[in-house]
């Protein structure tokens, strides 16, 4: 038994000695793998320039038959011949560091036989970095290589063409339009008051008033006001809030121009069209804690349109040129009015109403609002509600949903378009509304409706034909007075 248990133990051994070794062996491919993945992953890049930017004193780049030179001075840096130049030094920066901290990708070879077939025997671009101390270094880019998106590179002085990255030619690829460092067009930081869009024959104004005259709500819920080609015409809130978003901060293409007395090349010496925007802005005073508005005033001119149909625009005091796209100009100079105008024929609040008196064909019907004021007394408190009583063609329905339901379809009539041409109305309406109310303004309402053609009825206010109306709202509405009235 003892002989049995001894060889049993040594298989066990032995079987636990063959698992050590696997586990060792799995151990040290394991580090083998990882050591060379880190060598796979170690930086080949091959470093070609390493300066400090503090000891460049200048930069040229040619490409595409245009030069860029860039010199070095105690402020940043400046752009040769051209020193009153707005440059945007990050970019310039950005540049000279892509030379002066150069690396390649790879090596492609050391003794080409044509530089041709790299692109480098007349590079695409060429970039001369001069140090303060008199060493140059210049790099010629060439091809895409072939296979990736890398470029052919060689620095002048050696035969070695170099792998260098796609970014190298991207950052050195500007024109003198991508450095302008141009002020940003300057946005609404207030409350918008007066728009007024300008040119040489004719001013359109939208300009809120504070007691509008042609409100015809009667509680000013419309205080804007629009004046231009048709008048002046009140105009709908809700319609003017969504328009002035477009008018709070503008978009451009890019700064094109930087020079004043190049203005009238772009049509901006005599520009043809304004754009003055009159704004509001709120102040806090620290002596007093409290808050005054300033009155501000932000004007753009527009010019003539390049190729694409873009415009050139600037504003009341700088002298940048900018280009803005043709859509963005065109929402700003020639808004939807039309939309903005308040076409509805009686929409006013049911609380300031106490009669409403309406006709049509051989039909004619009252609506009268009666209010019964109530008063609950409590040990806490004393309340004041007022109902309405409506009285319908003499006959009394109380406070009456369906009747509240009908006067939203009736405040709701409202006209398609401006009536353009003058007319003549001699027959007689197809409907008449008239409100009476209990406010200063506009106390009595009335809106007749007469044929106009096979689609359209004329919308006349107080006696003015104004607005055409779509003869199915009307007639629909027709049909709804002779379900309210004859329940």
């Amino acid at each position: 038994m003892a002989n049995k248990s001894k060889k049993k133990n040594g298989i066990t051994l032995g079987i636990l000695v063959v698992i050590l070794l696997l586990v060792i062996l799995c151990y040290i491919l394991l580090i083998n793998r990882n050591q060379s993945k880190e060598e796979e992953q170690e930086d080949t890049s091959i470093v070609l320039n390493n300066y400090e930017i503090e000891d460049v004193a200048e930069l040229s780049i040619e490409q595409d038959n245009n030069t860029l030179h860039f010199i070095a001075e105690e402020e940043g840096f400046v752009m040769a011949g051209e020193e009153d130049f707005p440059l945007n030094q990050s970019q310039v920066e950005l540049m000279v560091n892509t030379i002066a901290k150069l690396s390649a990708e790879g090596i492609v070879t050391q003794e080409p036989e044509d530089l041709e077939q790299y692109g480098l025997s007349k590079p695409q671009v060429t970039a001369k970095l001069k140090l303060k101390d008199g060493t140059s270094v210049t790099l010629w880019i060439g091809d895409t290589i072939p296979s990736n998106s890398s470029r052919y590179a060689k620095l002048d002085g050696s035969d070695t063409v170099y792998k260098i990255s796609s970014s190298v030619r991207s950052y050195l690829e500007k024109t003198k339009k991508d450095l302008i460092q141009a002020d940003e067009l300057p946005t609404v930081s207030g409350t918008i008051q007066t728009i007024k869009i300008e040119d040489v024959n004719s001013t359109i104004r939208l300009f809120y008033e504070e007691n509008n005259e042609l409100d015809r709500s009667g509680s000013n819920v419309n205080p804007w006001v629009i004046e231009g080609v048709n008048g002046r015409m009140s105009a709908d809130t809700s319609a003017v809030t969504e328009l002035l978003d477009r008018y709070n901060s503008f978009s451009t293409i890019e700064c094109v121009d930087y020079r004043k007395e190049n203005f009238e090349q772009y049509g901006l010496l005599n520009p043809i069209k304004a754009l003055r925007i009159f704004y509001l802005e709120e102040t806090s005073q620290e002596e007093t804690i409290q808050e005054e508005t300033i009155p501000k005033e932000i004007t753009l001119y527009f010019g003539s349109q390049d190729e694409n149909g873009n415009y050139y625009v600037r504003t009341e005091d700088s002298v940048f040129t900018y280009l803005m796209s043709e859509e963005t100009v065109n929402s700003l100079l020639f808004p939807d009015l039309e939309s903005l105008i308040d076409k509805y024929a009686v929409r006013v609040n049911i609380n300031t109403v106490e009669k409403i008196s309406i006709s049509y064909g051989k039909a004619t019907h009252t609506a009268e609002i009666k209010r019964i004021k109530s008063t609950e007394i409590t040990a806490e408190d004393e309340t004041t509600q007022i109902e309405d009583n409506f009285i319908l063609d003499g006959k009394e329905v109380g406070n009456d949903s369906e009747f509240r339901t009908y006067y939203q379809k009736l405040i709701s009539l409202q006209g398609k378009e401006i009536l353009e041409e003058s007319v003549s109305l001699t027959e007689e309406p197809v409907l008449s509304i008239q409100i009476e109310r209990n406010t200063d303004n506009f106390s009595t309402l009335k809106a007749e409706f007469f044929p106009y053609d096979s689609s359209y009825y004329i919308m006349q206010l107080e006696g003015t034909p104004k607005f055409l109306i779509d003869m199915r709202d009307v007639q629909t509405f027709i049909e709804e007075t002779d379900k309210i009235f004859s329940r």
